[in-house]
């Protein structure tokens, strides 16, 4: 069996449990395709994603996308829980597509909160990780996650960079 003839399993993640519930409603390929509502700074979720692996005999994915989840994630746990998303997540993948949100798109979800007459994140007056973003979380998968940037794919039509890195532990 070649590489290519390899079959091919996908677990798709979202927090919003309203998203996959409509994923899992319109899924045609459930034997090869799921779909999990967590938390991914939970505890829990890590124990599931063990579980989803272990059903596989595996303990890391071949690939993992990250698009449009750092910011989130930042916000909501500032430098270090962003740190621990990163590290956990390349600790578990031995690929990881990113795409980090640029310190701009933080700036407008504040400016979108304060119209809405929202507190806001109470994080972000905390944040060190700021507008080198997007360099910083490269740096920390190159220095503190063992990662290397092998492919960079430009920009999204939202501004945003596609990296890839590979695992090197």
């Amino acid at each position: 069996m070649t590489d290519s003839s390899l079959p091919l399993n996908i677990l798709g993640c979202d927090i919003d449990p309203l998203l996959i519930q409509r994923a899992q409603e319109t899924n045609t390929h459930r034997d090869r395709l799921a779909y999990a509502a967590l938390d991914i700074m939970a505890e829990s979720a890590q124990e599931r994603l063990s579980d989803y692996l272990g059903k596989f005999n595996s303990t890391k994915f071949d690939v993992v996308f990250c698009f449009s989840t750092t910011m989130w994630i930042h916000l909501q746990n500032g430098d270090a829980g962003l740190k621990r998303f990163l590290h956990e997540t390349a600790s578990r993948t031995r690929y990881m597509l990113i795409e980090p949100q640029p310190w701009k798109c933080y700036r407008s979800a504040m400016r979108r909160l304060k119209k809405l007459d929202c507190d806001g994140f109470s994080n972000f007056k905390n944040l060190k990780m700021r507008s080198t973003i997007e360099e910083d979380i490269g740096k920390y998968l190159a220095d503190a996650c063992c990662m290397t940037a092998i492919e960079e794919f430009g920009t999204t039509d939202w501004g945003r960079k596609l990296t890839l890195f590979k695992n090197n532990s």
